[in-house]
């Protein structure tokens, strides 16, 4: 979900059934662990409420998860423990560590698979506002000081664009 939607762990965690639709997903929350307790708080910012579009291949891998029926209530979170409380963010982590042990590849915080979406998406050539919206970021020039690396140098191909578009 992460690698697909540039969701934050928290916002993953917070995911609920209501906000998954075909195509999209609705950010309206986070689940956070503050002092040992978890807690649903709105998202970081007011450009953290978002609407993100998804696969249909995502859409289809969500829907079966509804319906393996251990998604408790409808306002039931969409990833629980296996007695159908939230999952905490050190569960992820520590599932995510062993992943990586297994694979050999070296240690990276789970956080890496929301730069490994936005490096992707630029480096692809999605516009930068576009991906500072889907990432939740309140102003663009945060994603451009963020992941102004990943966006591919065009200067090669400048001048022959200059001369198309005055003329010359």
């Amino acid at each position: 979900l992460t690698i697909n939607t540039g969701m934050r762990l928290g916002e993953v965690l917070g995911l609920k059934r209501k906000c998954v639709f075909d195509d999209y997903v609705v950010i309206n929350n986070s689940l956070q662990d503050i002092n040992g307790k978890m807690v649903d708080t709105p998202p970081k910012t007011a450009a953290g409420e978002r609407e993100i579009t998804i696969t249909r291949d995502l859409s289809s891998d969500l829907k079966k998860r509804f319906n393996s029926g251990k998604i408790v209530s409808f306002d039931g979170y969409i990833f629980q423990s296996k007695n159908g409380t939230p999952l905490r963010p050190n569960q992820i982590e520590r599932a995510w560590k062993s992943i990586l042990l297994l694979a050999s590849v070296p240690h990276k915080k789970f956080h890496v698979l929301r730069h490994t979406h936005a490096t992707q998406l630029l480096a692809n050539g999605i516009p930068l506002l576009e991906v500072s919206k889907r990432l939740g970021h309140s102003r663009a020039s945060h994603t451009l000081d963020l992941y102004g690396h990943a966006i591919p140098g065009y200067d090669a191909s400048l001048p022959n664009k200059i001369s198309k578009i005055f003329n010359l």
